[in-house]
C-alpha cells in the first residue's frame, strides 16, 4: 500500500478535515472509584512553610513501601 498526496487546496473533504482537526479536538479521560477512607486519618493541614511537595512524596512513598510490606507479611 502507497501514499497518495493530497492537494489540500482541491480537496472535496477538506471541511470535514478541518471541522474535526480544530472544532472537535480528540481525547479521553479515565475515571475510577478509590476508597480513601482508611487514608482519611493521615489527610492534615501542611503549611507551605513547614514542608514542600519533596516531603510530602517522600512521607507518602515511605508509608507506601511500610504498607507494602505489611501486605507481604501478612499473605
Amino acid at each position: 500500500m502507497g501514499f497518495c498526496r493530497i492537494d489540500y487546496d482541491a480537496w472535496p473533504r477538506r471541511s470535514y478535515f478541518e471541522h474535526y482537526h480544530r472544532d472537535v479536538p480528540c481525547w479521553y479521560s479515565m475515571t475510577a472509584d478509590v476508597d480513601i477512607t482508611a487514608l482519611l486519618p493521615l489527610a492534615g493541614q501542611v503549611h507551605h512553610g513547614v514542608t514542600d511537595g519533596f516531603h510530602v512524596g517522600r512521607f507518602f512513598s515511605r508509608l507506601q513501601a511500610w504498607a507494602d510490606g505489611a501486605a507481604e507479611a501478612g499473605t
